[in-house]
């Protein structure tokens, strides 16, 4: 969503089918109709919305992984674009390959996310539909995005235990964590705020210093 460039003859390479779309209206009438794999956006687009309202408008009818790609390379445009729902936040100048490779590890995600058996039907409170995106609590639903779901439902597969952000860098992110890397922090904290709106009660995510997460079940 945004100025097409090169990166479209990349992708055809690549046998991925792109959709792109120049207006903000259409961008958000088809996603709320199709279920695209993967949403590029394009926060620096010519777009008669802005690339940040774009996305926060997104994340109300769409679950899929979003990558959002920007000039702005401070740490509060990272922070504040993640918050909004992103999964993940590439800053210009980048090059295809890079950029090629957050896509596979994100659509590698969503193929993982789709394998039967993986998903949890049932686990006291808790329940997942059957498409294995979307969680509700006491029939709540959570809205929660891609990666903000995946990572509820390793924390469901483990309850009470202690995960690292190690593992969880590569269970739910696909890739190792970097030295100033705060993006699983970021999506823990979306999580809770999200799980706090649905009055699940007494704050289960917990931070565990020096160790990592944990999901205390009740």
């Amino acid at each position: 969503m945004g100025e097409r460039s090169e990166l479209d003859t990349e992708l055809v390479d690549g046998a991925v089918a792109i959709t792109a779309f120049q207006d903000a209206a259409m961008a958000l009438s088809e996603s709320a109709r199709v279920d695209f794999d993967l949403i590029l956006l394009d926060l620096d687009g010519h777009l008669p919305m802005a690339g940040a309202d774009l996305l926060v408008a997104l994340r109300k009818i769409s679950t899929a992984p979003v990558i959002a790609l920007s000039a702005h390379t401070d740490e509060q445009a990272r922070i504040a674009t993640l918050l909004a729902g992103a999964d993940d936040y590439l800053p210009r100048p980048f090059s295809q390959q890079e950029l090629w490779v957050r896509i596979l590890v994100l659509l590698r995600r969503v193929k993982l996310g789709r394998q039967p058996g993986l998903a949890l039907q049932k686990q006291g409170d808790w329940q997942l539909s059957v498409d294995g995106e979307q969680f509700s609590y006491r029939g709540v639903t959570l809205g929660l995005t891609s990666t903000e779901g995946r990572l509820l439902k390793v924390l469901l597969e483990h309850p009470q235990q202690v995960l690292s952000k190690r593992f969880l860098y590569q269970a739910v992110l696909c890739r190792d964590c970097g030295r100033h890397d705060r993006s699983l922090d970021l999506h823990v904290s979306n999580l809770r705020r999200k799980l706090k709106k649905a009055a699940v009660p007494g704050s289960p995510l917990r931070t565990v210093w020096g160790q990592g997460y944990t999901l205390e079940m009740s």
